[in-house]
């Protein structure tokens, strides 16, 4: 079973989380969003833009913010609603 996971913003940060991803043994169903009305119904990277950020309302499952902007990403990850779950993800070449 695959569990639904939606990437919020899609840029450059989005391309990163979509490697560490691609390097993963993971499961998740990927589908992203964007605040751009403009990229709707487009694909970035091999995924579809199937939603803006207005339409986070009907959704519920894991959420992963792509924003790079540490200001914006904290705004976006404040006005999440309580049916959201926050992943964190972090890329398997990463060196801490």
């Amino acid at each position: 079973m695959h569990t639904k996971l939606k990437l919020i913003g899609c840029g450059g940060q989005a391309k990163v989380v979509l490697d560490a991803l691609s390097l993963s043994n993971h499961s998740y169903h990927i589908s992203l969003c964007d605040s751009n009305e403009d990229l709707l119904d487009t694909e970035f990277c091999g995924y579809l833009i199937d939603s803006t950020m207005e339409h986070l309302s009907d959704y519920s499952g894991f959420v992963h913010v792509c924003i790079g902007n540490n200001k914006v990403r904290k705004i976006v990850y404040d006005s999440l609603h309580s049916q959201l779950v926050p992943l964190t993800l972090t890329h398997p070449k990463a060196v801490m």
